[in-house]
């Protein structure tokens, strides 16, 4: 009699991890927990596609869980890189010119 492993790996993350952008940067460096996953006969493998540093907006993580006879399940994490950082602006000096002979106004002000 031969028996075949035919169950799935279970495996669970957490649906979304929101995060904000690190300091000065477009993007985030993110610390998340592993996934929980189970199978009937024992989990080989567990890896992601992840690539850090994420940037801003959504990001699909996909994770995929193998068990030792080659079943495998996969489950989708969200980490969403929030930018909270606001921008910067360093304003010219002050021109002072005088106006147009005649006139309340100067022209070709630079």
């Amino acid at each position: 009699m031969t028996v075949n492993d035919v169950e799935l790996p279970a495996i669970t993350v957490s649906p979304s991890l929101v995060t904000t952008n690190d300091a000065g940067l477009c993007s985030a460096v993110v610390s998340y927990s592993a996934p929980v996953t189970n199978d009937n006969c024992g989990v080989a493998t567990m890896v992601n596609n992840g690539s850090e540093p994420y940037g801003f907006g959504t990001n699909a993580v996909v994770w995929t869980v193998t068990d030792i006879h080659g079943n495998s399940a996969i489950c989708t994490q969200k980490v969403i890189v929030v930018d909270n950082q606001v921008p910067t602006i360093s304003c010219p000096a002050d021109v002072m010119v005088n106006a147009d002979a005649g006139l309340c106004s100067a022209s070709n002000v630079a």
